[in-house]
């Protein structure tokens, strides 16, 4: 199963590398699910998926967990979004603030 989070906007051509480096960035720093984003019409949104057995008893309590998680990855990543599309802030600051602590330049 699928859930997806779709971002409200399309991202302008111009905008799409930026975004690109923020949700890598991101992408590798979460611990499931993950932001995908169409190069050519710009449509970002954040994917989590997860297989279901057959005879999972539990699936709606792992179904909201899952969605709930989808929800909360989508309220803190989108102002970062918002930052870079109207902005113009820098993707490895913006990841920065919301890390707190990791330096993606290495130095």
């Amino acid at each position: 199963m699928f859930i997806y989070a779709v971002f409200p906007l399309k991202i302008l051509p111009k905008k799409r590398n930026s975004i690109a480096i923020l949700i890598t960035l991101l992408n590798n720093n979460l611990a499931s699910g993950c932001w995908e984003l169409n190069m050519q019409d710009g449509t970002l949104r954040f994917r989590i998926s997860y297989i279901y057995e057959e005879d999972e008893n539990r699936f709606e309590q792992v179904f909201m967990e899952h969605l709930d998680e989808a929800i909360r990855f989508t309220d803190v990543c989108t102002p970062a979004m918002l930052a870079v599309i109207f902005a113009n802030a820098n993707p490895h600051e913006l990841f920065q603030q919301l890390t707190e602590s990791v330096d993606v330049n290495l130095n």
